[in-house]
């Protein structure tokens, strides 16, 4: 579009209204975060149900091939 602008008549300026980028970048970085919490969450339930940490190594490995 910059180099378009150049072809524009005079008295028409380009301008980004609305920049969908940001909002991307922030949802994903929330995603992550999300993720990162409820695994965290899995990890201490399953280890305060088994009552091991022997025991709760076998499901807590579990966790990223069912996700």
């Amino acid at each position: 579009m910059r180099d378009l602008e150049e072809r524009f008549p005079p008295e028409l300026e380009f301008c980004v209204v609305h920049n969908p980028t940001e909002f991307i970048a922030k949802s994903v970085k929330e995603v992550y975060k999300t993720v990162f919490e409820a695994t965290l969450l899995v990890v201490l339930v399953v280890f305060l149900f088994q009552q091991s940490f022997c025991a709760s190594l076998i499901p807590i490995i579990a966790i990223p091939v069912s996700a």
